[in-house]
């Protein structure tokens, strides 16, 4: 039976074993398809077997990114060359680097370019060479894609530029510039900020208390309770730290030092939900004061707490936000349907902004531009004008 054909970038099995003269080091071997004509063979040698391993992906992977660039002409495909493109930043050659988790996200364009999503109803320039692709089409693309679903647009539009960079980079500038840059999109429409009412919360709440039994491991209503005392950001609350606590403190603080990510393939390679040690923006790494009631419920959870962090899941490990939002779902009930973990941020931001100002209401959210927080977390009325000069006049 023949050995099946690799695609470009992947590797058939690696194999591993004990160096023969060194037991303390393993080797790991195998061989990933560089281009679509050459095939090679790879070793790596580290301390453990896990390590061996990730040696062997890594350097894979840089002769993947470089033999391709090598490769990359006129007849080069928009999948290939988008192919090429996540190959370097999975690799860290890439000039200017994204974090993993983006580029996961970056790699669901292929998706896109191979007309594999959505039943095959995205638009598709995927198979086309480059000498083929005009300014026009790649536009007209990103814009029938947007209008489909203009988040995935948007996505397509950043891969794309990144794409072209490359190509124009390597000497492939068929185009004049790169023609993804000014391609117009269709624009999600904008959700105002909306804040719950302490009614709203009072009744969510309840619905928490209720959907909660001792059966349920997750606690719903001590993270619900979390982030309405200090509208973190969800991912920050899964990676708070029992150490990043202070509750001798007055009043108590809690210092966001991270946040959670959830990075495509195995756990065993190191990937699946995973603590980032440091937050969405530079402005996420700050400490935040407690209010009284909520300093005492996190007292009472460190006497019976068995792991590092503070809202664990059932094994002690790190919550996935996407099991949390299911079961946030299933407590709110459809009376409150749309209604997101992240409202409770909106909600803190509007207390704030409205209480204190709009700056105090960046600083806790963790937003380096005040903009943000006003226009995408705080609720606001319209200001009607000032008319009262007219308006007298109807005076009884």
């Amino acid at each position: 039976m023949s050995r099946a054909r690799l695609n470009v970038g992947s590797w058939g099995k690696i194999r591993t074993r004990k160096v023969q003269d060194n037991p303390r080091r393993y080797e790991a071997s195998g061989r990933v398809r560089v281009t679509t004509s050459r095939v090679d063979q790879i070793k790596a040698i580290a301390e453990t077997e896990a390590a061996a391993v990730a040696a062997f992906k890594t350097e894979a992977n840089t002769r993947v990114s470089f033999a391709a660039a090598d490769e990359l002409s006129p007849n080069t495909t928009v999948s290939e060359l988008v192919q090429m493109m996540i190959n370097q930043l999975r690799t860290g050659v890439a000039l200017n680097p994204v974090r993993p988790q983006t580029v996961d996200q970056y790699e669901t364009v292929l998706t896109v370019l191979s007309g594999q999503t959505r039943g095959g109803k995205y638009p598709t320039i995927g198979g086309l060479p480059l000498r083929q692709v005009t300014k026009q089409q790649v536009r007209r693309w990103l814009r029938d894609v947007s209008v489909i679903s203009p988040a995935t647009g948007k996505r397509c539009k950043a891969v794309a530029k990144r794409a072209f960079d490359l190509a124009i980079d390597e000497g492939v500038d068929l185009w004049g510039g790169n023609p993804a840059e000014k391609a117009p999109l269709k624009r999600a429409e904008k959700r105002p900020p909306k804040a719950l009412t302490p009614a709203d919360i009072t009744v969510l709440r309840e619905r928490v208390r209720s959907w909660q039994t001792p059966r349920k491991r997750t606690d719903l209503l001590g993270i619900v309770d979390m982030l309405i005392a200090t509208g973190m950001r969800p991912g920050e609350l899964f990676a708070l730290r029992w150490e990043d606590v202070d509750l001798v403190a007055q009043p108590a603080t809690v210092t966001v030092a991270g946040t959670t990510v959830e990075l495509k393939g195995r756990r065993a390679d190191g990937k699946g939900v995973r603590r980032q040690p440091f937050g969405k923006t530079d402005a996420a790494y700050r400490t935040l004061a407690l209010p009284k009631w909520e300093a005492v419920q996190l007292t009472e959870r460190r006497v019976s707490a068995a792991s590092e962090y503070v809202f664990p899941n059932e094994d002690g490990g790190l919550l996935n936000i996407r099991n949390v939002g299911t079961r946030w779902r299933q407590a709110r009930g459809e009376e409150y349907e749309g209604v997101t973990l992240y409202d409770f941020r909106r909600t803190v931001a509007t207390i704030l902004a409205r209480g204190v100002s709009d700056a105090a209401a960046a600083s806790q959210l963790g937003h380096g531009d005040v903009a943000v927080t006003h226009h995408h977390y705080i609720e606001r009325a319209t200001d009607a004008g000032d008319y009262t000069g007219v308006l007298e006049g109807l005076a009884p």
